[in-house]
Protein backbone atom coordinates (compact mmCIF):
# COMPACT_ATOMS: atom_id res chain seq x y z
CA UNK A 1 0.00 0.00 0.00
CA UNK A 2 2.54 2.43 1.00
CA UNK A 3 4.54 1.48 -2.98
CA UNK A 4 1.20 2.47 -4.66
CA UNK A 5 0.45 5.25 -2.83
CA UNK A 6 3.88 6.75 -3.42
CA UNK A 7 4.11 5.80 -7.08
CA UNK A 8 0.38 7.65 -7.34
CA UNK A 9 1.86 11.09 -5.76
CA UNK A 10 4.72 10.98 -7.98
CA UNK A 11 2.45 10.29 -10.91
CA UNK A 12 0.02 12.73 -9.97
CA UNK A 13 2.48 15.92 -8.89
CA UNK A 14 4.24 15.52 -12.91
CA UNK A 15 0.56 15.34 -14.15
CA UNK A 16 0.06 18.20 -12.42
CA UNK A 17 3.03 20.00 -13.44
CA UNK A 18 2.29 18.97 -17.41
CA UNK A 19 -1.34 20.03 -16.83
CA UNK A 20 -0.44 23.50 -16.17
CA UNK A 21 2.46 23.94 -18.85
CA UNK A 22 -0.04 22.28 -21.62
CA UNK A 23 -2.93 24.81 -20.68
CA UNK A 24 -0.50 27.71 -20.84
CA UNK A 25 0.43 26.64 -24.23
CA UNK A 26 -2.72 25.53 -25.47
CA UNK A 27 -3.69 29.64 -24.37
CA UNK A 28 -1.60 31.17 -26.55
CA UNK A 29 -2.16 28.97 -29.04
CA UNK A 30 -5.91 29.92 -28.98
CA UNK A 31 -5.12 33.17 -28.53
CA UNK A 32 -2.77 33.24 -31.57
CA UNK A 33 -5.63 31.52 -33.92
CA UNK A 34 -8.21 34.13 -32.31
CA UNK A 35 -5.97 37.35 -33.02
CA UNK A 36 -5.90 36.30 -36.68
CA UNK A 37 -9.77 35.32 -37.91
CA UNK A 38 -7.79 33.58 -41.15
CA UNK A 39 -6.21 31.00 -38.75
CA UNK A 40 -9.04 28.73 -38.07
CA UNK A 41 -6.86 25.38 -38.86
CA UNK A 42 -4.21 24.36 -36.57
CA UNK A 43 -2.00 24.55 -39.56
CA UNK A 44 -1.66 27.65 -39.44
CA UNK A 45 0.72 26.83 -36.19
CA UNK A 46 3.16 25.25 -37.64
CA UNK A 47 3.97 29.11 -38.53
CA UNK A 48 4.27 30.10 -34.63
CA UNK A 49 8.02 29.35 -34.21
CA UNK A 50 7.54 29.79 -30.39
CA UNK A 51 6.40 26.40 -29.60
CA UNK A 52 8.39 24.65 -31.55
CA UNK A 53 11.58 26.41 -29.81
CA UNK A 54 9.71 25.58 -26.53
CA UNK A 55 9.44 22.43 -27.33
CA UNK A 56 12.74 22.07 -28.50
CA UNK A 57 14.11 23.98 -24.87
CA UNK A 58 11.76 22.13 -22.59
CA UNK A 59 11.19 18.28 -23.76
CA UNK A 60 14.34 16.83 -24.24
CA UNK A 61 15.72 18.60 -21.30
CA UNK A 62 13.13 16.91 -19.22
CA UNK A 63 13.87 13.08 -19.35
CA UNK A 64 10.37 12.31 -17.73
CA UNK A 65 8.39 14.05 -20.87
CA UNK A 66 8.36 11.60 -23.55
CA UNK A 67 6.69 13.84 -26.55
CA UNK A 68 4.63 16.89 -27.17
CA UNK A 69 2.29 17.20 -30.37
CA UNK A 70 -0.64 19.02 -31.62
CA UNK A 71 -3.61 16.83 -33.22
CA UNK A 72 -6.51 17.94 -35.59
CA UNK A 73 -9.81 16.76 -35.21
CA UNK A 74 -9.27 14.31 -37.83
CA UNK A 75 -6.27 12.75 -35.58
CA UNK A 76 -3.13 14.23 -37.73
CA UNK A 77 -0.74 14.63 -35.94
CA UNK A 78 0.34 18.68 -36.63
CA UNK A 79 3.08 19.00 -35.03
CA UNK A 80 5.30 16.65 -32.79
CA UNK A 81 8.17 17.11 -30.67
CA UNK A 82 9.88 14.82 -32.94
CA UNK A 83 9.59 15.95 -36.45
CA UNK A 84 9.18 12.76 -37.76
CA UNK A 85 5.67 12.12 -36.01
CA UNK A 86 4.33 14.79 -37.99
CA UNK A 87 1.76 13.62 -40.49
CA UNK A 88 1.07 10.20 -38.38
CA UNK A 89 -3.17 9.38 -37.48
CA UNK A 90 -3.63 8.60 -34.04
CA UNK A 91 -6.21 5.62 -33.52
CA UNK A 92 -7.83 6.86 -29.95
CA UNK A 93 -8.49 2.72 -29.74
CA UNK A 94 -5.15 3.08 -28.25
CA UNK A 95 -5.50 4.44 -25.06
CA UNK A 96 -6.99 3.27 -21.63
CA UNK A 97 -7.83 4.98 -19.32
CA UNK A 98 -6.01 5.09 -16.18
CA UNK A 99 -6.86 6.28 -12.33
CA UNK A 100 -9.70 8.89 -11.91
CA UNK A 101 -7.55 10.35 -9.23
CA UNK A 102 -5.39 11.75 -11.95
CA UNK A 103 -8.23 13.26 -14.14
CA UNK A 104 -10.17 12.59 -16.87
CA UNK A 105 -8.33 14.03 -19.49
CA UNK A 106 -4.95 11.76 -18.65
CA UNK A 107 -4.74 7.85 -20.32
CA UNK A 108 -2.54 5.30 -20.57
CA UNK A 109 -0.94 4.56 -24.68
CA UNK A 110 1.77 2.76 -26.75
CA UNK A 111 0.30 5.00 -29.45
CA UNK A 112 2.49 4.71 -32.82
CA UNK A 113 1.61 8.46 -33.58
CA UNK A 114 2.47 9.99 -30.46
CA UNK A 115 4.61 7.84 -28.68
CA UNK A 116 6.62 5.25 -31.19
CA UNK A 117 4.73 2.39 -29.72
CA UNK A 118 6.49 3.34 -26.11
CA UNK A 119 4.34 3.15 -22.69
CA UNK A 120 3.20 6.69 -21.83
CA UNK A 121 0.57 8.73 -19.65
CA UNK A 122 -1.26 11.03 -21.89
CA UNK A 123 -2.76 14.21 -20.79
CA UNK A 124 -5.24 15.66 -23.69
CA UNK A 125 -6.25 19.50 -23.34
CA UNK A 126 -8.92 20.11 -26.10
CA UNK A 127 -7.40 23.45 -28.57
CA UNK A 128 -11.38 25.82 -28.74
CA UNK A 129 -11.40 28.15 -31.22
CA UNK A 130 -15.04 30.35 -30.34
CA UNK A 131 -17.41 27.26 -28.91
CA UNK A 132 -15.84 24.93 -31.60
CA UNK A 133 -12.61 22.20 -30.71
CA UNK A 134 -10.67 22.09 -33.40
CA UNK A 135 -7.75 19.76 -31.87
CA UNK A 136 -5.86 18.72 -28.82
CA UNK A 137 -2.65 19.49 -27.35
CA UNK A 138 -1.14 16.19 -25.79
CA UNK A 139 1.97 15.81 -23.99
CA UNK A 140 2.98 12.23 -22.63
CA UNK A 141 4.51 11.25 -19.23
CA UNK A 142 7.40 8.34 -19.81
CA UNK A 143 6.12 5.12 -18.71
CA UNK A 144 10.11 4.03 -18.46
CA UNK A 145 10.72 6.89 -16.75
CA UNK A 146 7.45 6.43 -14.17
CA UNK A 147 8.96 2.59 -14.28
CA UNK A 148 12.52 3.31 -13.03
CA UNK A 149 10.78 5.85 -10.34
CA UNK A 150 8.34 3.35 -9.35
CA UNK A 151 11.88 0.90 -9.03
CA UNK A 152 13.37 3.67 -6.97
CA UNK A 153 10.75 4.42 -4.30
CA UNK A 154 10.14 0.73 -3.74
CA UNK A 155 13.40 0.17 -2.97
CA UNK A 156 13.14 2.92 -0.10
CA UNK A 157 10.33 2.15 1.11
CA UNK A 158 11.40 -2.18 1.36
CA UNK A 159 14.52 -0.63 3.20
CA UNK A 160 12.47 1.22 5.68
CA UNK A 161 10.39 -1.51 6.40
CA UNK A 162 12.81 -3.78 6.75
CA UNK A 163 14.40 -1.31 9.06
CA UNK A 164 11.48 -0.96 11.12
CA UNK A 165 11.03 -4.80 11.22
CA UNK A 166 14.62 -6.10 11.90
CA UNK A 167 13.84 -3.75 15.22
CA UNK A 168 10.41 -5.52 16.11
CA UNK A 169 12.46 -8.45 15.77
CA UNK A 170 15.39 -7.86 17.63
CA UNK A 171 12.98 -6.13 20.54
CA UNK A 172 11.36 -9.72 20.15
CA UNK A 173 14.05 -11.76 20.10
CA UNK A 174 15.54 -9.51 23.15
CA UNK A 175 12.09 -10.20 24.90
CA UNK A 176 12.11 -13.75 24.50
CA UNK A 177 15.74 -13.75 26.03
CA UNK A 178 14.26 -11.78 28.60
CA UNK A 179 11.49 -14.08 29.78
CA UNK A 180 13.95 -17.26 29.02
CA UNK A 181 16.11 -15.87 31.64
CA UNK A 182 13.08 -14.84 33.85
CA UNK A 183 11.29 -18.16 33.85
CA UNK A 184 14.47 -20.16 34.36
CA UNK A 185 15.91 -18.16 37.48
CA UNK A 186 12.62 -18.56 38.70
CA UNK A 187 13.16 -22.21 38.08
CA UNK A 188 16.17 -22.22 39.70
CA UNK A 189 15.12 -20.25 42.86
CA UNK A 190 11.99 -22.83 43.08
CA UNK A 191 14.24 -25.67 42.82
CA UNK A 192 16.89 -24.16 45.79
CA UNK A 193 13.92 -23.54 47.53
CA UNK A 194 12.66 -26.97 47.72
CA UNK A 195 16.11 -28.08 48.49
CA UNK A 196 16.07 -26.25 51.95
CA UNK A 197 12.81 -27.06 52.61
CA UNK A 198 14.00 -31.06 52.22
CA UNK A 199 17.13 -30.24 54.03
CA UNK A 200 14.92 -28.84 57.25
CA UNK A 201 12.70 -31.79 57.03
CA UNK A 202 15.77 -34.11 57.11
CA UNK A 203 17.44 -32.15 60.08
CA UNK A 204 14.17 -31.91 61.89
CA UNK A 205 13.98 -36.11 61.15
Amino acid sequence: RDVQAAQETVLRKEIATMRSHAIRTVGRIERGLEQESAKTSLESVRDDPWIRQFWQRVVPREDRRLYAAIVDSAGRVVMHSTPNQVGESVSYNEFARVEPELGKDVFETRSQALAAGRRAFDLRIPIEVGARTIGHYHTGVDGDWFKQQSSRIRGQILRRWSLVIGGISIIVLLSAASLYYIAYRSAAMHSVADMVQLQRVTELG
